[in-house]
């Protein structure tokens, strides 16, 4: 698996001293990017094809949030690629080598110019890499099914330029990011699913909808037509 070593450092730091669940998500990102970086054949094919991998679902299982200083080691591999799609873990170990979180990727190959899905040639995915899959308390399904309740409609938030990425699209941990702001100060998450619907641009506007039922709260992200940019559950 691809490791980076890190520690908490302060800007990764929330209120409480301990690392923003955003934060995580950005270095389990870092760290599943660099590990395509560093599969020269796969990467030398999506540069010259022009793929580009964009996420269609997230899943993330928090153990504990470490604290600012801790040493950690993230490890990320993929252990499936079939069709279009590429299957991958990624853990935050403590330096005790004990997971602090864990997360389950599912991401897409697409033609950056035409917008299209891409089957890998097979001497391709022959190339790469393979780990094994990492347990996890369980590994849910990549469709969330939304309660038949009604959602309390919130306030719309404008897509800001420091929200977009190489992609020229939203990055996907914003709305993780976004999404985290509208819960209540005392929710905090243990297990989260996105799923990845399409992609908001600088300018969009996302109307967001919430229910917050139990344990769980649900926030989706909608266009003023209420077709969502992305679906998200969270788990106490």
């Amino acid at each position: 698996m691809y490791t980076i070593k890190s520690e908490v450092r302060l800007s990764q730091a929330g209120h409480d001293g301990k690392m923003k669940l955003v934060s995580a998500v950005d270095l389990l990102q870092d760290c599943a990017n660099s590990w395509i970086d560093n599969e020269k054949i796969l990467k030398d094919y999506m540069t010259k094809s022009e793929t580009g991998v964009f996420l269609t679902f997230r899943q993330l299982e928090v153990i504990r949030r470490p604290f600012y200083g801790e040493k950690l080691t993230t490890k990320s591999g993929v252990y499936l690629m079939k069709g279009f799609f590429g299957h991958r873990s990624t853990v935050i170990y403590d330096e005790n080598n004990k997971p602090c979180l864990k997360c389950y990727t599912i991401g897409a190959f697409i033609n950056l110019k035409a917008g299209n899905l891409i089957r890998l040639q097979e001497d391709i995915v022959n190339s790469v890499t393979y780990d094994e899959k990492v347990p996890m308390v369980e590994y849910a399904d990549k469709k969330i099914i939304l309660p038949n309740e009604k959602f309390e409609t919130l306030e719309p938030l404008a897509i800001l330029f420091n929200d977009i990425d190489f992609y020229k699209h939203v990055n996907n941990a914003r709305y993780i990011e976004k999404a985290l702001n509208l819960l209540p100060l005392d929710f905090e998450v243990k297990h989260l699913r996105i799923e990845y619907k399409r992609a908001a641009k600088f300018g969009d506007l996302l109307y967001p909808k919430r229910l917050i039922s139990n344990n769980h709260c649900f926030i989706l992200f909608n266009d003023i037509e209420e077709k969502p940019y992305a679906i998200i559950e969270m788990k106490k």
